[in-house]
């Protein structure tokens, strides 16, 4: 089995003085930005060990961006509607995660308008239950600590 390993940065050293130059493989960078990854840059550069500001001016230096899919709203509108019908408790985060599973990066509020009118019930219902506080019993004060990551608020 042959294991091709690609290097997507070649130092570009040009005889003067600073830093040398990077050039990028385009096809990797390409590939690792593109809404079906959608790496963040800062995962990307720390991976890179390059400044995530050196990643982004080379990304705009090459014509590569980060744009939301442009689906049509009656595409998007099905893909809801057909995910609710299969899971109809699931909330915004899960139908983000759908779409991103079939390539598609589309704004949280715009998915979050098509959600109001395909299942305004069910949004409803998924405010209305709250969590329950933790009830403890102990022997004497100070035998159970808990930290719940809300001690913040104290």
């Amino acid at each position: 089995m042959d294991i091709v390993h690609i290097n997507p940065i070649q130092l570009h050293l040009s005889g003067r003085h600073g830093q040398p130059h990077f050039q990028f493989n385009q096809d990797w960078l390409a590939d690792a930005v593109s809404s079906i990854h959608w790496i963040p840059l800062s995962t990307l550069a720390g991976s890179l060990e390059i400044h995530r500001n050196t990643l982004h001016n080379h990304l705009q230096a090459s014509s590569l961006s980060r744009q939301f899919s442009d689906i049509a709203e009656a595409e998007l509108n099905e893909l809801v509607h057909h995910y609710k019908q299969g899971r109809p408790s699931a909330s915004l985060r899960f139908v983000v995660a759908y779409l991103k599973t079939h390539g598609l990066h589309v704004q949280r509020e715009r998915v979050c308008t098509f959600m109001q009118r395909v299942d305004p019930l069910g949004r409803v219902l998924r405010h209305q239950t709250t969590v329950q506080p933790w009830t403890y019993e102990a022997p004497w004060s100070n035998y159970v600590w808990h930290i719940d990551g809300h001690h913040k608020l104290i």
